[in-house]
């Protein structure tokens, strides 16, 4: 699991870098394409436990980690989701000691941060806090 953790924080630093560099070429944006409204399903798991489901909508491109802050508690560490609705991963008074947050869109593993990922309407984002 620790193999994980360092290649989902290396993937992070990777794209925060990529991300900045994008930032700074001032690309154009199409406003109109991102000022619409989508819906976007996030369900939360514990050891594979359903324990919140909520149904939420976002501006179109929004990036999960801020659809997730507007509408969860989170904690985060170097930019990193350690804690969800209270829920802190790797923690062992709270009984999830090596159990990391990993999360999948409509049922595929993600591969990139967060911060990466862009929504797009009816998506369905699961989060699991467990050891696999």
């Amino acid at each position: 699991m620790k193999k994980i953790l360092v290649l989902f924080l290396y993937l992070s630093i990777i794209s925060l870098v990529i991300g900045c560099g994008n930032s700074a070429t001032g690309a154009k944006n199409d406003n109109s394409s991102t000022d619409k409204n989508i819906d976007v399903t996030i369900i939360l798991k514990e050891k594979h436990k359903e324990f919140e489901r909520k149904e939420i909508k976002v501006k179109n491109k929004t990036d999960l980690q801020t659809a997730m802050n507007d509408n969860f508690k989170l904690e985060l560490d170097n930019g990193l989701i350690i804690s969800i609705a209270g829920k802190e991963q790797d923690n062992a008074k709270e009984n999830t000691k090596d159990c990391y947050w990993i999360y999948d869109v409509n049922g595929t593993p993600a591969m990139v941060g967060a911060n990466e990922t862009k929504l797009k309407d009816g998506d369905k984002i699961v989060w699991d806090l467990s050891a696999s």
